[in-house]
């Protein structure tokens, strides 16, 4: 399957260095420049950042390659564990079907998922539930976090 770039604005952040991602995908993405004191590593640690109205998705402590490239530094993700990877495919399906991002909108794309691993738990016994509602909660404190502040 090929994977889906799309213009939704986003961050990677590094060693307390905030920048803006061109374009992304689950893999990784495109930025305009990165520090060249960060360049000379084999990789880098760093959150990738989605802003919504009232809230940040924030992946954190992704494993970062770099790579020059004519279209600008691509930043591999590198080891990505398999929910944080769904987790930007469901972000990236939900902007493709031109849903509105909010937290509403994305309480209701985890309600689906829970019946759905709940579904998946009934017949292989799959222990993906916990962490779903970890990411929930995550999302919540996060969100009502900022909300107060």
């Amino acid at each position: 399957m090929k994977e889906k770039n799309i213009p939704l604005v986003a961050f990677i952040e590094v060693e307390g260095k905030k920048l803006p991602v061109k374009n992304w995908s689950e893999k990784g993405c495109t930025l305009n420049s990165f520090p060249e004191e960060l360049k000379a590593k084999p990789w880098n640690i760093g959150n990738f950042i989605i802003p919504f109205e009232g809230f940040d998705l924030v992946i954190r402590d992704i494993r970062l390659e770099i790579e020059e490239d004519p279209s600008g530094v691509k930043c591999h993700f590198r080891y990505l564990p398999y929910e944080q990877e769904n987790t930007l495919k469901s972000v990236i399906n939900m902007y493709h079907m031109g849903q509105i991002f909010s937290i509403e909108n994305l309480f209701n794309v985890i309600r689906k998922e829970k019946t759905k691993v709940g579904k998946i738990e009934e017949k292989k016994g799959n222990p993906l539930l916990p962490l779903i509602t970890g990411i929930v909660l995550g999302i919540l404190i996060t969100y009502f976090i900022f909300k107060v502040l």
